[in-house]
């Protein structure tokens, strides 16, 4: 269950009562997810949109279990309603071929609407409110070689956005041809300035 839990990709929305307990854990009795599941914060930043400022988290998991893939996790909120979250997955294979795009579009004061119309009575909640302008989109893209991933926070209706990238070690296949010589040209480079810059065009390397 957890390790089909790992793989999936989705956008949802959750409520967290504590920072401490996942609601998507709580199913499990044992410490299963405590000792397999590993989750470690990459960035934390705040952005000011339109109608609210909203804190963005992301997060790198893994699983014991499956060595090698990764999982990115994205956490939204509102500084107004800092329990209720938008979260959304994105899963790397331990060998991740070609480019893979994810975009979810959430709209937090909307839902966050709609969930508290459904605690009170219907007729205290006839009045329309339209919160269609406060949607943001969030789109998430990985990259095989060089390894990374691409995040972007847009509100449509403001063009206003949030970008970030992060870059790890993970080894990919080298797919393309062009992407084998730019590999190909900056080792070439590398070894050019690191390993022979000290040594004179017109020097001999004798090997005994």
């Amino acid at each position: 269950m957890l390790e089909a839990m790992f793989e999936e990709q989705c956008g949802r929305y959750i409520r967290k009562i504590t920072i401490q307990n996942d609601p998507e854990l709580v199913d499990f009795t044992t410490s299963l997810p405590q000792t397999e599941y590993k989750r470690k914060l990459i960035v934390s930043n705040e952005k000011d949109f339109s109608d609210s400022k909203v804190d963005i988290k992301i997060y790198l998991c893994t699983l014991h279990s499956k060595p090698g893939c990764e999982k990115i996790q994205v956490e939204i909120f509102t500084m107004e309603e800092p329990s209720l979250i938008f979260r959304c997955d994105f899963f790397s294979r331990r060998n991740q071929k070609g480019k893979q795009v994810l975009i979810e579009k959430f709209n937090l004061a909307q839902w966050s609407y709609v969930e508290s119309c459904k605690e009170k009575l219907s007729t205290e909640c006839d009045e329309i409110v339209d919160l269609k302008n406060q949607g943001l989109v969030l789109s998430i893209s990985e990259t095989s070689f060089p390894h990374e991933f691409n995040f972007m926070l847009l509100e449509p209706c403001s063009h206003i956005f949030w970008h970030f990238t992060f870059k790890d070690n993970k080894l990919n296949q080298i797919e393309r041809r062009m992407d084998r010589q730019v590999f190909a040209h900056q080792m070439s480079n590398a070894l050019n300035q690191g390993i022979l810059r000290n040594l004179a065009t017109e020097q001999v390397i004798e090997v005994e």
